[in-house]
């Protein structure tokens, strides 16, 4: 049966009338837990009939997987004897629930005929009229629970299933809350009662994601973060959920990698997500101030600090002790400390990744998630000026008041202590990711050139400040005093602060992009 969908909406891509929406939130999970999820979730059913079936999706796409770059997946699912024809196409600012246009058709037989597909071939919908294959099949056994809450109908599934891409066969589980009738954020309500009984993480994987990364026959990679793209016309509670969701999607992506292996890159990535995130919400702290608003920033608190150990490890073993290394190769002392400290390091990556599976951090991101969509702020009566305010005004206003702020502290950098010149260095990032937030409000290629310098040179004073920093970590971290001598920090340091006041006065003659 064809699920049931929202109402029509107009896309923001100019030329697309769009079809039904599926929003929709995803969980994965570790097959290992699939029973006790599968309990807790029927438990949610209260009379409703829960329904078992078997679905085997085929995915096409263009030799060169042009709809998936366009942000398409067409499939052929088989359910008993039906075949349905799917479209999806995903739409700008989908926050942290996975928003799509989806289009569905009953065929005849296995093949797709985007004909019948009822769009116009208009922007990135000319790609249906291009040769298509089949690329790779994904197989599930899905449980059914229809699930009745204040205010939504939400229907449950969880999916155990397996992508066959080629010679690769890969597992997985995961729970699909989709939205029936009735007010999206009960979706976020309900996923946050069934991380408090389950082991489950939020995430942002499509079963074709999962398809396409099968068929690369890659482990998944680490990310940076994406671009954000907001319109002037937004209200500051609209950009900051955008904002926001982007640095969940960056977070929970590099999560991924570190389940599965211990990746020196996926762990700084995360805590760049991290420290997006809070910048985020400082930025609009005037709006976003609830009564859970603290507690959201101890849980992100506490996944940076659980992450801390292994990366300052990794700075240390890198930039301190194998340049060392390699200077005298034979220095017994050297040899020790290396070792010493990748044995901490093994054990601070042990901790990380028992965290990941803790049912605390499962918890905490869907808390996270939820609090954006869903939380007190976004109906607070005394902030709704705040909310309703455009954007772009408001960015202007922050941007300048930072900026300000950040060239009046950074004059004295050498006078300062290496925990002043880290608040410095923080300042700047903060000031940094607004200007990476805000930049696409700003368009024209006269505030196009200025953004670029200015980010540029924030991100070269950062980095600076960091190998600063770099130092003052590794002489806490070393128990030898004579390899922190012999790395000639008091030298390196003259020299980073010498490049600090050289990107301190270009910072002075800049003009603003805003």
């Amino acid at each position: 049966m064809a699920k049931r969908r929202t109402a029509r909406t107009d896309d923001a891509k100019a030329g697309e009338k769009t079809g039904p929406r599926e929003i929709e939130l995803k969980l994965s999970a570790d097959p290992s837990d699939v029973d006790e999820i599968d309990r807790c979730i029927r438990a949610l059913a209260d009379g409703e009939r829960v329904r078992e079936q078997m679905l085997r999706s085929a995915y096409f796409d263009t030799h060169d997987l042009e709809l998936r770059a366009a942000g398409l997946s067409f499939r052929i699912r088989a359910d008993g004897d039906r075949r349905i024809q799917t479209l999806k196409a995903t739409r700008n600012g989908v926050g942290a629930a996975l928003d799509r246009n989806e289009w569905e058709v009953d065929v005849k037989g296995d093949s797709p005929d985007p004909a019948l597909v009822p769009v116009k071939r208009k922007g990135r919908f000319k790609l249906l009229d291009k040769p298509i294959s089949r690329l790779f099949v994904v197989q599930v056994e899905r449980t059914v629970v229809p699930v009745s809450v204040p205010n939504a109908q939400i229907e449950v599934c969880v999916d155990r299933g397996e992508v066959r891409a080629g010679h690769v066969t890969t597992p997985f589980v995961e729970v699909e809350l989709e939205l029936i009738a009735g007010d999206p954020q009960a979706l976020f309500g309900l996923a946050e009662k069934l991380a408090g009984a389950a082991p489950l993480c939020l995430s942002f994987m499509t079963k074709a994601e999962r398809g396409y990364e099968a068929l690369a026959a890659l482990p998944p990679q680490r990310v940076k973060a994406e671009d954000i793209v907001l319109d002037e016309e937004m209200s500051n509670a609209e950009a900051f959920r955008e904002i926001a969701a982007s640095c969940l999607r960056h977070l929970v992506a590099n999560e991924r990698v570190l389940r599965q292996r211990r990746d020196p890159e996926a762990v700084h990535q995360m805590r760049v997500a991290l420290r997006r995130l809070r910048a985020a919400i400082s930025l609009f702290k005037n709006m976003v101030s609830d009564e859970r608003v603290e507690a959201v920033k101890d849980e992100l608190r506490w996944i940076t600090g659980v992450l801390g150990e292994a990366r300052d490890l990794d700075i240390y073993i890198g930039k301190v002790l194998e340049p060392a290394r390699e200077e005298a190769p034979d220095d017994e002392g050297i040899r020790r400390a290396i070792a010493d400290a990748e044995a901490k390091r093994e054990k601070a990556y042990d901790a990380v990744q028992a965290a990941l599976r803790a049912r605390r951090y499962g918890a905490a991101i869907l808390a996270v998630a939820a609090w954006v969509e869903a939380g007190p702020w976004r109906d607070a009566e005394e902030t709704a000026p705040i909310r309703s305010r455009s954007v772009r005004s408001f960015a202007k206003s922050e941007l300048e008041r930072r900026w300000r702020r950040v060239r009046k502290r950074a004059r004295h950098v050498e006078e300062l202590d290496p925990e002043e010149r880290h608040e410095v260095r923080i300042a700047m990032k903060k000031l940094r990711y607004a200007g990476e937030f805000f930049e696409s409000l700003f368009p024209g290629d006269k505030a196009r050139k200025r953004r670029n310098t200015v980010l540029k040179t924030l991100s070269g004073l950062q980095d600076i400040l960091g190998d600063l920093n770099d130092i003052a970590v590794g002489s806490r971290i070393s128990e030898s005093d004579a390899l922190v001598d012999m790395q000639t920090q008091e030298e390196r340091t003259e020299e980073l602060l010498a490049a600090a006041r050289q990107e301190i006065d270009r910072l002075e003659e800049m003009k603003p992009f805003w």
